[in-house]
């Protein structure tokens, strides 16, 4: 590329800031007035890469809660990780036992040839320690034991299952932190979640912020949030691991506002199911004797059709997508198996209940004319949820909000499915508040997209913001 006007923008704002010109309104570091904040940037910005380049899908995040147990352990925060975590509940679409295996030999793998010794044996400690399952929940309470408030910080840690682009001006690629795994990316930018949560953690446990404002910090790294599935897990276990009152509860993401806009209370989160239909028929001979056969392809194909004839509920939103369908067996026989893979979504949960109820009734009734059975697998769900006007009020009131944003919202309506809203209902119905923020920044293209990629800078703007939603008062 000749020029950084040629530059996807995300990569073009990163360059201008690093020239000293142009970028969005304003860089973190104009505005704050702590000499280490510019440390704290760039080390989310190392955190951030380092997790882009090793990306884990679903609930499979294996190296990425090792370092970050890790990391937060030296810092004085009590673990708990993988199954410690989520204890022995069934999970909404497990991996399969080969999968769960080659993801942990990678992230053993990964550490051995990037750290020495001390790295491999700490990879070891918490691996055994997981037991087969990620996430963490770091726990930070003040040194005499005692608290007033808990505030609890959520951060998703899922990849997706979607090929990074190869183009050359792709920044991670440019860069040299592009995906390891083939098929695999952060395609939505949770791996700069992870890294501005990581660095939140450090830094509120550095200044001793337990201490001074009589608090408990809860951060929540969480897998599976693609497909809503590790929200409800967590949330079953949170009475047992963490007891008493959520008072406050922070989550967000990069994006899904515009650039220079930031959102201190999204909302309008519609309620999602997520479900497999598995059809078994009867294989037969199709040239000689196709009559003898149950057509499982050909039910799934017919449920299909008439899902996407359901009437709209009378009012609000209701919504059914199958984005996937796997069928058959070979070109001349009747296929004796399929599977689809559909997804409702409601504005509330009346409208996305009759969604799936329309759903289900279509697949029978195509498995009944064709004389195969069939089977609903549930795979994930999510509820409807908005943020706590007060607390979206009282962050919009911190000083780094309007220095750093042009534009600033108290709220704005998600308009899709986020499995935070099972956490953010968790809260709410215990008397805390809860918000979710949108952190507008450029993207070089939308999420779930092989160009996908932010400007880095947003993560200093989250951390400013994260930082200081931990000092609010509670008045």
């Amino acid at each position: 590329m000749s020029s950084s006007e040629e530059l996807p923008n995300p990569v073009r704002a990163q360059k201008e800031r690093e020239n000293g010109s142009g970028g969005q309104k304003k860089c973190l570091n104009e505005y704050e007035d702590d000499s280490c904040a510019a440390r704290y940037e760039r080390r989310a910005r190392a955190y951030r890469r380092q997790f882009h380049s090793h990306p884990e899908t679903g609930w499979l995040c294996f190296y990425a809660t090792a370092v970050i147990a890790e990391q937060l352990k030296a810092c004085g925060y009590r673990l708990l990780v993988g199954r410690e975590l989520l204890g022995d509940l069934s999970l909404a679409d497990p991996p399969a036992e080969e999968e769960t295996d080659r993801a942990i030999r990678r992230a053993r793998d990964r550490i051995s040839h990037s750290g020495g010794q001390a790295s491999m044996a700490a990879v070891t400690y918490w691996l055994n320690r997981m037991q087969r399952r990620t996430g963490a929940l770091a726990i930070l309470e003040p040194a005499a034991g005692r608290w007033e408030h808990t505030v609890m910080y959520r951060f998703d840690m899922d990849a997706l299952p979607i090929e990074e682009s190869e183009k050359p001006g792709h920044f991670p690629r440019a860069e040299g932190f592009a995906s390891d795994l083939r098929g695999v990316s952060h395609a939505c930018g949770h791996d700069g979640h992870m890294a501005a949560g990581l660095v939140c953690a450090e830094r509120i446990a550095r200044e001793k912020i337990a201490d001074r404002c009589r608090t408990r910090f809860l951060f929540l790294f969480q897998p599976a949030e693609e497909g809503v599935r590790g929200a409800s897990a967590v949330a079953e276990r949170l009475p047992l691991l963490v007891g008493g009152r959520i008072d406050r509860f922070f989550a967000g993401h990069i994006g899904f506002t515009s650039p220079d806009c930031f959102v201190a209370g999204a909302g309008g989160f519609l309620e999602t199911s997520k479900f497999d239909a598995v059809f078994t028929g009867k294989s037969a001979h199709a040239g000689r004797n196709p009559e003898e056969g149950r057509n499982a392809l050909l039910a799934a194909a017919q449920a299909v059709t008439a899902m996407y004839q359901i009437e709209k509920p009378d009012s609000g939103i209701g919504r059914i997508n199958v984005g996937v369908m796997h069928a058959g067996e070979a070109r001349n026989a009747i296929a004796a198996h399929a599977r689809i893979m559909v997804e409702t979504r409601g504005s509330g949960s009346a409208e996305n209940k009759y969604m799936k109820k329309q759903g289900i009734s279509c697949i029978m009734n195509a498995a009944r004319e064709n004389g195969v059975s069939a089977e609903i697998l549930p795979m994930g769900e999510s509820v409807c949820a908005d943020s706590s006007p007060d607390l979206a009020e009282k962050v919009l009131t911190m000083p780094s909000v309007r220095n750093l944003y042009s534009e600033c919202r108290a709220s704005q309506a998600f308009g899709a499915s986020e499995d935070a809203a099972v956490l953010m209902n968790y809260v709410q119905r215990r008397g805390g508040a809860a918000v979710y923020m949108l952190f507008g920044t450029a993207l070089a293209a939308d999420n779930h997209q092989p160009d996908f990629d932010f400007d880095e800078s947003v993560l200093g703007r989250m951390l400013r913001i994260f930082y200081e939603s931990a000092l609010l008062e509670w008045n």
